[in-house]
């Protein structure tokens, strides 16, 4: 009966520290604090929008009316991987200016419609054709 109760607890010590360990590691290098470095290749101009996990540098170029050029870098190689106008889709009378985009623009997605989201604020469309697109730099 004591040989199966050491057992027992030793698996459940050890299932513990296995745990630990893995979360440790998980918030070591999974999730690293610190912020993504700037590229040289990368424009100073250049904005990261992302996060922990990935995301990608984006430079605002230019705003004409309702229209706003974005120039999209990847994320770890600096790659210009898109080069597009993009409109306004359900903006709410919101509107990026020079100095506010970088606090408005929260994400790029790579694949589908390829729009531009302004924290929930709404969305920018690409306008087709776009100056420049290989998004083939894009998948590892």
């Amino acid at each position: 009966m004591k040989k199966l109760l050491f057992t027992f607890l030793g698996i459940l010590i050890g299932v513990f520290i296995g745990m630990l360990v893995g979360v440790i590691i998980d918030l070591a290098y999974i999730y690293p604090t610190k912020e993504w470095e700037k590229l040289d290749n990368v424009p100073v101009s250049a904005a990261f929008v992302g996060g922990c996990d990935g995301g990608c540098w984006m430079e605002l170029v230019e705003i004409r009316n309702d229209t706003v050029r974005f120039k999209i870098y990847q994320d770890w190689s600096g790659v210009l991987i898109y080069d597009a106008d993009f409109v306004y889709e359900d903006s709410y009378d919101f509107y990026l200016t020079k100095t506010n985009w970088t606090q408005y623009v929260s994400d790029f997605n790579f694949s589908g419609d390829k729009k531009i989201c302004c924290n929930y604020l709404g969305c920018l469309m690409p306008v087709i054709p776009e100056y420049y697109k290989n998004l083939s730099y894009f998948w590892y």
